[in-house]
């Protein structure tokens, strides 16, 4: 029966996307303050001591030089709050607990991995990273703890310059940047993919002020129960741009946007609206693009296209009632090449506005791609665009089962990542591509999910044969000739 369903809306998808090509025609809240620590942050001699280019600040005490001496307590035993340390086996700067405003200055081949398991601030007080590869905080901070001060991960503004991917995200119903009454700013420089996720509550936000990123890949900025973004958001030299909310708005303010790929702003809440101040945006290589706005996303499909061939010209509007936003450029590119990877920039792509008009072509891919993965993945669950996730996604699906072995890819630092990547590597539901390297930020397609995620036994024979047999072809029917329904003897039902 669910087939069946899913059969039907299948069609119907195609034959949305066939009007589609028609009409368009392509430290420290438990601990108090950080800096009143009983005596200054310890640092080793550096007599003969191997230097790895790191240097740590911590509130207003003595930058602090890592090496060989200092590594595995880089702040020394007088603090207890939290933990730094790094590895030079894996360059990766670990710090865990709850700190005071936080310098890092890093060659770009380091990660940064800052995380709590506790009701704590991850960092109280500004952070900034500067010249680091992979930059990542985490934690579970819940909401108001004090008349001025709302839970957060990070209490402060937000300064990273790095080269890899920057992950933000907090798992409790505090805020991801922000804490207190004054705005905290986050700003991202050079960049790829950008990713800054929060719960939320009724008072709290994803970032509370604005947000500035400058990346060459994704932007993802998601909160789920409030307002993402409690200011202005600048986006320039992204891919893909995508906002989701579920509050009042999305953006409470202006965003202006510059990428090559899709922009979608979502208020989940129908009543909300996706901004309340000016959009702009502006396609990045110039060119067409259309826009679809509505209440939510079937109603934007439905709704009359606003499209623009100027070669270059801004789309921005003053005002918007919307709550959904989609806009797509004619040049937008379908990923076709599994397991590259996305963190090099060379990810490859089919170009399809040849073919059919790239932003139909775009949409009618994302529709058949979508029945499809709303169908066979856990409600609520984020579409995997990366090794990485994919890999978390079925680990946590099949119950977070222990490997048979310890976790030996160098490239994945995250201990429960790791796990996952391990243990879909061991049942062969991934492949490692070396004997420590998993590739974690490798691409993944719509397509790639479907199949691994059929591999990994979540689907029924039935349907693993179609997606074994024909689902390639079938996404690039969609995308291509959007518009013929297709028979079950087509599908091989």
């Amino acid at each position: 029966m669910k087939l069946r369903k899913l059969t039907q809306r299948m069609t119907s998808a195609l034959l949305a996307g066939a009007m589609v090509l028609s009409l368009s025609a392509p430290a420290l809240a438990a601990a108090g303050d950080a800096g009143a620590s009983a005596a200054p942050y310890e640092a080793a001699s550096a007599a003969e001591a191997v230097n790895y280019g790191i240097t740590v600040t911590m509130d207003d005490s003595e930058a602090i030089k890592v090496t060989n001496k200092n590594c595995e307590n880089i702040l020394g035993s007088n603090y207890t709050s939290g933990k730094l340390s790094y590895d030079p086996k894996t360059s990766t700067l670990t710090g865990t607990g709850s700190f005071g405003a936080l310098k890092i200055e890093a060659p770009n081949t380091v990660d940064i991995m800052l995380s709590s398991d506790t009701d704590d601030d991850v960092v109280d007080g500004d952070l900034l990273i500067d010249g680091a590869h992979n930059v990542t905080v985490t934690g579970t901070r819940d909401g108001q703890t004090s008349s001025n001060h709302y839970g957060t991960i990070i209490n402060g503004d937000s300064n990273i310059t790095c080269t890899g991917n920057v992950l933000l995200e907090n798992k409790g119903t505090g805020d991801v940047v922000g804490g207190s009454g004054d705005y905290k700013d986050l700003k991202v420089t050079g960049a790829q993919d950008v990713t800054v996720r929060g719960k939320c509550g009724s008072s709290t936000y994803t970032v509370y002020g604005s947000a500035e990123i400058n990346c060459s890949c994704d932007v993802t900025i998601t909160c789920e129960s409030s307002t993402a973004v409690l200011g202005s958001l600048i986006v320039t030299k992204a891919r893909n741009v995508t906002v989701t909310s579920n509050g009042s708005h999305s953006v409470e303010g202006s965003a202006a946007i510059t990428c090559s790929g899709v922009v979608t702003l979502e208020n989940k809440n129908e009543s909300g609206r996706a901004l309340s101040g000016q959009l702009t945006y502006t396609p990045s290589p110039a060119g067409a693009y259309e826009v679809r706005a509505g209440a939510n996303r079937s109603a934007a499909e439905a709704a009359e296209v606003v499209r623009t061939d100027d070669e270059g010209k801004t789309y921005g509007p003053a005002s918007h009632t919307e709550a959904y936003i989609r806009i797509v450029p004619a040049t937008a590119v379908i990923p076709d090449v599994p397991d590259t990877d996305a963190s090099s920039g060379a990810v490859g792509a089919v170009i399809v506005g040849t073919a059919i008009g790239g932003a139909a072509a775009f949409v009618g891919y994302e529709i058949a791609t979508d029945i499809i993965l709303r169908d066979l993945l856990p409600a609520g669950a984020d579409i995997p665009v990366n090794r990485g996730q994919l890999a978390w996604l079925i680990w946590g699906a099949k119950g977070a089962p222990e490997p048979e072995n310890q976790p030996a890819f160098t490239d994945v630092s995250e201990p429960e990542m790791a796990k996952a990547a391990q243990w879909c590597v061991e049942q062969g539901i991934l492949t490692a591509p070396g004997e420590t390297t998993f590739r974690p930020n490798g691409w993944v397609t719509r397509v790639k999910v479907i199949q691994t995620w059929g591999h990994a036994a979540f689907i029924s024979l039935p349907y693993l044969q179609l997606m074994q047999g024909g689902n390639k072809n079938l996404l690039r029917y969609a995308c291509y000739v959007a518009g013929n329904a297709l028979s079950n003897e087509d599908l091989n039902l």
